[in-house]
């Protein structure tokens, strides 16, 4: 027995013992599986957070685009800049900005406004503008500077709002939400 465990003690208690080849047979092939498993879960929880975070944004962006839509018409711009500053205040919101239909930033939470157009090739606005105008996803993932969610919603020129802009034109420019992930 002392010469075969000379040899090669670990092969040789393996073969030998039963308790250790069950363990082996049995034990490793659970812990994979378990591992599968649990892998297969955190991916699953990933997406369902990850839908769930764009329900969520899209939905303040709705409610944001409305709210916003009432001040236009009540010709309130102090109104407007508070209910940008006010959303820019919850935890998750990154930046609120209107971008308006030639790419001038018209309003934004914390940043200044006026500046030219806005350069579509720009990280934030080439991962929308490489689409074409009927297939840009309503929201996509920013790497840089942190991973961010942004929110794109339209703002329509509604019947109310061709009191003071052209009717020319079917949408007025678009709300982004930044939203932290």
């Amino acid at each position: 027995l002392w010469a075969r465990l000379r040899i090669n003690p670990e092969i040789s208690v393996f073969r030998s013992s039963l308790r250790a080849r069950v363990a082996i047979g049995v034990a490793f092939p659970v812990f994979i599986s378990l591992i599968g498993l649990s892998l297969v879960h955190y991916w699953q929880d990933t997406y369902v957070l990850g839908e769930q975070a764009r329900s969520y944004a899209a939905q303040l962006g709705d409610i944001l685009n409305t709210s916003i839509s009432h001040t236009m018409l009540i010709k309130d711009s102090g109104h407007l800049l508070t209910t940008l500053t006010d959303v820019n205040r919850l935890d998750i919101v990154q930046q609120v900005q209107i971008v308006g239909v030639s790419g001038n930033l018209l309003a934004a939470s914390g940043i200044e406004t006026g500046l030219g157009p806005l350069d579509q090739l720009n990280s934030g606005c080439w991962e929308c503008h490489q689409f074409s105008a009927n297939e840009r996803p309503r929201s996509v993932e920013l790497r840089e500077p942190i991973e961010t969610l942004r929110i794109s919603t339209t703002i329509s020129n509604q019947p109310e709002c061709r009191a003071c802009h052209q009717e020319t034109s079917a949408h007025l420019g678009v709300l982004l939400i930044d939203i932290s992930l």
